[in-house]
């Protein structure tokens, strides 16, 4: 579009220097239906029919598959996962708390095993994150396997489970995804807004943070490790 053209154009002009306005440019998304910008912080896509909020990039829901436009667009108002930290809201399935962290069943599951793993300190976003805070999410990741293992079935094992986080996230807080397929919606893993907790390891191990491409101008592939496992188990058990 006009809009992208542009864009791609300033950056051009900015040379080096559009690495620091990365994140935001990549949380600002323009609606040329309703003629403005939206930030991923401030504005969500919700779904009118299971009522997830979804990234203002997506044009399908990421967990009930129903068809989203701009008209969907609405302030993202009070965050489900913030209440959950304090409290878990009615209806949801908790699995452990503890001090640090919070595990729950997802409320919109893309998969009969889909868990959310929380950590409770403020860490509202995946570009936050640094060399600091990779061992508190790595017990995070551990302390999931330990509690979910006996959830899952028998020849499931920790090699079965895909861990990874939305950037920009659909909420105002961090949770890792821990899901197990066969997946009955891919849309949660395109590229460039799904990335496994290896990618980010190691990103933030070589490079202090988590690094992300420039702007986007929309939606690319499933996430391949994703969408290899998926066939795999999916072969597996026919």
């Amino acid at each position: 579009s006009s809009v992208s053209r542009l864009l791609l154009t300033f950056v051009a002009m900015l040379g080096h220097r559009w690495k620091r306005l990365v994140p935001r440019l990549c949380r600002s998304v323009h609606s040329e239906q309703l003629g403005r910008f939206f930030t991923h912080r401030t504005h969500k896509k919700f779904c009118p029919t299971c009522r997830k909020p979804n990234l203002l990039v997506v044009d399908t829901c990421t967990a009930c598959r129903q068809s989203l436009s701009d008209g969907n667009i609405a302030p993202a108002g009070r965050d489900v996962v913030q209440d959950a930290i304090v409290e878990t809201p009615e209806g949801w399935e908790e699995v452990s708390r503890s001090f640090d962290f919070l595990i729950v069943k997802s409320p919109w599951p893309v998969s009969r095993f889909h868990y959310w793993g929380i950590p409770k300190g403020t860490m509202p976003d995946l570009r936050k994150v640094r060399r600091r805070h990779m061992k508190h999410l790595t017990t995070l990741r551990e302390i999931a396997v330990q509690n979910l293992q006996p959830r899952l079935p028998r020849d499931c094992g920790e090699e079965d489970m895909i861990f990874g986080f939305s950037y920009p996230c659909e909420f105002a807080h961090l949770l890792m995804h821990v899901v197990v397929p066969p997946i009955s919606n891919l849309e949660l893993f395109r590229e460039p807004y799904f990335y496994s907790f290896n990618r980010v390891a190691a990103d933030v191990a070589r490079h202090g943070m988590l690094q992300v491409p420039g702007p986007s101008v929309g939606l690319g592939p499933v996430d391949s490790a994703v969408q290899k496992l998926n066939d795999s188990v999916c072969e597996r058990r026919r």
